[in-house]
């Protein structure tokens, strides 16, 4: 299990796999960040029990007052940033990572693949934590979109956390619920856009603060016009301090639409070449490490440089990971990206690089994500059909279903093509009355066409994943020696297909306690694995090997298969 060392600690923790560290930590702030006025941070009362909510649009700065909350409560804070990507699973492995951070031990009943519902291990995190002395702090910086599953109700959530402890979420809107069900136990306390915006008095000390005390008159004219939006003040502060003007008068930011949209563009257009030419081709992805900007920038990349601006913490934030990860603000990105688009060469270039990056980290969805926007559409198929692989052997039925609109075109094939990846994007997600519905189609469209031939193996090769889920055994043979038939088309080069097949029928022949037929597909997978290894057909081999094992009697070689596989 990783190990790393958290902010604050003398001792090496242990990571839960598949946390990302930084999120369970509280952010960084700029070495020449600005404390909120003392009255706002007082009037926060973090004491347990209680809850308090801060809400307001992005670029609020909801996130770094509550890191400066967090750094009074030292020691007895936990923090969890949760994001669209994160499931059910993975929000029950950062919360308890987010304790362990703070508590070394806690819930050592938790496993990385422990069943139970996020509400379930709430109600059981906070039973236990009921049983340590103190009180304590949980910030939840909750960045998911309202497009995202809802799994993990702020009202739910609150009614399980124990009395010793005090709950601060921020988000963009407030919960629908009511003050009841957000604070059963203590005090709810709300702090919105009007507490979170900068007042006159605070906009001029960081006018002061900037150097720009000579231009006061003016630069606070512009930032009244901004009513106090802390992103804003920062951007326009920003480029004053670096000689800058802005052309966007007082007036002309008043009355726009998008006031922050419209100053975001003013700072992008007053960056240096040198800036440029390090941020506009990192606007490609949202987050990166000093290793991906190295293989963007090439020649241009400097760790100075970056550290310089996640400093000022006006274009970048900085992680506080032993490997620390850089975010370019969002609205800054969206502007960067705009602008990097106009050269249609460069963008297809960095992207390229990008992908050819990330298939070096085996990070399938962003090699494909970044192969697709560089339009080099013959290594995208050629990832394609290596990523699909993965994502159905490792159960992302979505991605596989967000990816099949371009695995082919508007013809018949084609189209047979993309139904290909949208029925095993359904399998893997466990979908079966769209699997058996899809399939049927597909034979039926496939009559006639030059596939045939392949649609007749390929549906064999799905049914044979779906009769095995439900038991359904008749002809399960010969629905296996059908899957198995040599087909150039389906490009099965590694034997990946038929490694899959002979992990069912070894299933099979497990659940009927037939060890010779068992030990003749283990040899036969061993076979194929030995004439191309890859890595997703050592996962099937290592499967068969497990069953093969247990039945021979080998416990323990079948107890070391499946964590190997794993």
């Amino acid at each position: 299990m990783a190990t790393k060392k958290i902010a604050g600690e003398s001792v090496l923790q242990e990571v839960i796999p598949g946390v990302s560290i930084s999120r369970t930590l509280p952010p960084r702030l700029p070495a020449n960040f600005i404390s909120r006025r003392p009255s706002l941070i007082d009037s926060i009362d973090t004491s347990a029990p209680g809850t308090t909510l801060i809400v307001g649009p992005i670029g609020y700065g909801k996130t770094s007052l509550a890191t400066e909350i967090a750094q009074r409560n030292q020691g007895q804070t936990f923090w969890y940033t949760m994001v669209d990507e994160d499931s059910a699973k993975k929000f029950n492995s950062h919360v308890i990572q987010a304790v362990r951070n703070v508590i070394p031990g806690f819930a050592p009943w938790f496993t990385p693949d422990l069943q139970i519902e996020p509400m379930d291990l709430i109600s059981k995190f906070g039973n236990e934590l009921a049983t340590h002395k103190g009180d304590y702090l949980f910030i939840v910086d909750n960045r998911r979109s309202e497009s995202a599953a809802d799994f993990a109700a702020a009202s739910q959530m609150i009614r399980s956390l124990p009395s010793n402890l005090h709950l601060l979420q921020i988000r963009r809107d407030k919960p629908n619920a009511s003050t009841a069900e957000l604070a059963p136990f203590g005090n709810l306390q709300t702090i919105g856009p009007n507490e979170l915006k900068f007042s006159r008095e605070e906009m001029e000390t960081l006018i002061n603060l900037s150097g720009l005390g000579d231009q006061k008159s003016t630069i606070l004219t512009i930032l009244e016009s901004t009513e106090g939006w802390p992103a804003a003040v920062q951007l326009i502060l920003r480029g004053f301090s670096k000689g800058k003007n802005f052309q966007a008068s007082a007036e002309l930011i008043a009355s726009a639409a998008q006031p922050l949209h419209l100053i975001g563009e003013e700072f992008v257009r007053s960056l240096s070449k040198e800036d440029r030419a390090i941020l506009l081709p990192l606007s490609i992805e949202t987050e990166f490490t000093s290793e991906f900007a190295q293989a963007i920038l090439g020649s241009h990349f400097s760790q100075n440089k970056l550290d310089a601006f996640a400093f000022e913490g006006a274009i970048l934030s900085k992680s506080q990971a032993a490997n620390p990860i850089y975010r370019i603000h969002s609205l800054l990105r969206e502007l960067l990206y705009q602008e990097l688009k106009q050269d249609e060469k460069k963008t297809c270039e960095y992207h390229r690089l990008a992908s050819l990056y990330f298939e070096g980290e085996l990070d399938a969805t962003k090699a494909l994500e970044h192969s697709f926007s560089s339009k080099d559409f013959i290594r995208f198929e050629k990832l394609f059909r290596a990523g699909a692989r993965v994502y159905a052997i490792t159960g992302r039925g979505n991605d596989l279903l967000r990816w099949s609109k371009y695995a082919g075109d508007e013809s018949g094939p084609g189209q047979l093509k993309r139904q290909t990846v949208e029925i095993a994007g359904h399998l893997a997600n466990l979908n079966f009355e769209k699997v058996e519905a899809l399939n049927a189609s597909m034979r039926l469209q496939s009559h006639g066409t030059e596939l045939e031939k392949f649609m007749d193996r390929f549906s064999s090769l799905i049914d044979v994943g779906s009769n095995f889920s439900f038991g359904q055994f008749d002809n399960f043979e010969a629905l296996a020696e059908s899957a198995l038939q040599v087909d150039t088309f389906a490009d099965d080069a590694d034997f990946t297909d038929s490694l899959f097949i002979y992990r069912r029928l070894a299933g099979y022949y497990y659940i009927l306690d037939d060890v010779e037929r068992l030990e003749d597909v283990d040899k036969k997978a061993k076979e194929l694995l030995s004439q191309k290894f890859s890595t997703l057909g050592h996962v099937h081999q290592l499967a068969i090997r497990a069953l093969c094992a247990y039945q021979q009697g080998y416990y323990q070689d079948a107890f070391e298969s499946p964590p190997i596989a794993l």
